[in-house]
């Protein structure tokens, strides 16, 4: 929980427009569902909406969630110019839905508010009116950054929400973070404007950007600047990256999480203990090895390679706690049964010095149950350059779509299908050279 609490969401995508209460004024007999096709704010009819318009239906389910999960900090990214064509808020019905249903509850629950307020002040002051106080209380929403930011801070109003421009963030990717740090004068002795703007804007301590529905150009320019992020007092310091992008009934995902990146737990879930049957001793060569016999209509969930430790209760009143050395498991020889060694950390070794720790205790049977043991892992994620490109050169594709190693499996069934697989990743990189030469999509 203090993880996701620390997060910094920093979501770039298509915000779409907001809402201009001053050209079209609200009043009393607003239409606020909108779940019909219809606008929902003073339309008796159907229209067309803008390809500007409309935001992408996936950010907004991306900023439902952060806000919902209990995620600290939200920051929405203004601006995505290069990205003209790319995205058409006209197809997006997803995005028009959210659009509408963001305006109908602000309309909503602020008319209601207004209405409370106006009772209370004719019960002191006599009668009120007050036509305009949707224009005034809406005044800032017809940009769309203001208006997902306020419909985030409505659904959980624990959130910070911030909003800053996309050349501001990859201002601040940049350049290296100086918290706390005092602000000096340049050279001419006059304030630094700039310098005291980036030191009020900090990504916080664990920043995460989330690209979403934008060209393969702007995924590029951000992860570049994720990956030449640094702060102070680290050598290097990498913003984990996700973009993600849907085209029709089909997606595509990346995560680029750095070169050396941490993973402590890797699914969430409470290793679970496995009764014994009974532990042998195994002539392994090179060391001692045990067969571990899991007791009748027990199955292990343990792989090669996976290290597990035993245990034992003292309910029997023994006065002695025994403690029993972690192994490593060489062969896996059925659901039932496999094959462990002693196992040792990186410089570190086995003690068999005290009896308590010993391996004897092992063939006494003395414990009577084992589990997984969660360990720390270090992977290592390319860029999205290297894995596009080959040597740099931004001309030259790579076939990264027949390298299965890169390539986290979503569906049992379409996700190991390599043709499937290729006509997908070939077809949505074909939709991105489109919008790039012609500057807008197919018809």
């Amino acid at each position: 929980h203090s993880l996701v609490r620390s997060t910094t969401a920093i979501l770039d995508g298509p915000l779409g427009a907001g809402f201009d209460f001053s050209k079209n004024p609200i009043k009393e007999d607003v239409r606020v569902d909108g779940a019909d096709g219809f606008d929902g704010l003073n339309s008796e009819k159907k229209r067309e909406y803008s390809r500007e318009e409309n935001p992408s239906g996936l950010l907004y389910e991306i900023a439902k969630n952060l806000a919902l999960s209990g995620v600290g900090r939200i920051i929405l990214v203004r601006g995505g110019d290069r990205d003209d064509g790319y995205f058409d808020g006209s197809l997006d019905d997803l995005g028009a839905a959210y659009r509408r249903s963001a305006l109908a509850e602000i309309v909503r629950s602020s008319k209601e508010k207004n209405d409370f307020d106006d009772a209370e002040n004719e019960e002191s002051f006599g009668e009120v009116e007050n036509e305009d106080y949707l224009d005034e209380m809406f005044d800032g929403l017809s940009d769309g950054a203001e208006l997902l930011a306020e419909y985030i801070q409505r659904l959980n109003p624990g959130v910070q929400v911030d909003i800053i421009s996309r050349s501001k963030l990859l201002h601040l990717l940049h350049k290296p973070e100086r918290k706390g740090e005092k602000m000096n004068d340049d050279e001419d002795g006059n304030f630094d404007e700039e310098e005291f703007e980036d030191n009020q804007i900090s990504l916080g301590t664990n920043p995460v950007v989330v690209c979403i529905d934008r060209s393969m150009t702007a995924q590029l320019e951000m992860n570049d600047a994720c990956r030449r992020h640094s702060s102070t007092g680290k050598e290097q310091s990498y913003v984990p990256f996700v973009s993600v992008e849907t085209a029709g009934v089909h997606a595509r995902l990346f995560c680029d999480f750095g070169p050396h990146f941490v993973v402590v737990d890797e699914d969430g879930e409470t290793p679970r203990s496995t009764l014994l049957d009974r532990i042998e001793a195994v002539d392994g060569g090179e060391g001692q090895l045990f067969t571990v016999h899991c007791l009748e209509g027990e199955r292990h969930d343990v792989s090669r390679g996976d290290v597990i430790e035993f245990q034992r209760d003292n309910s029997d009143g023994m006065s002695v706690t025994l403690t029993f050395p972690k192994c490593q498991v060489v062969t896996v020889k059925s659901p039932t049964c496999f094959t462990v060694r002693g196992w040792a950390k990186e410089d570190d070794t086995v003690s068999n010095t005290s009896d308590s720790h010993s391996f004897d205790g092992l063939l006494e049977g003395a414990p009577l149950s084992f589990s997984k043991v969660k360990l720390p892992k270090t992977l290592s994620f390319s860029s999205l350059r290297d894995i596009l490109y080959t040597s740099g050169d931004e001309e030259t594709k790579s076939d990264c779509w027949d390298d299965d190693s890169i390539f986290a499996p979503s569906d049992l069934d379409k996700s190991f299908d390599p043709l499937r697989r290729k006509a997908v990743m070939s077809s949505m990189t074909a939709l991105d050279m489109f919008v790039k030469k012609y500057g807008r999509l197919p018809l």
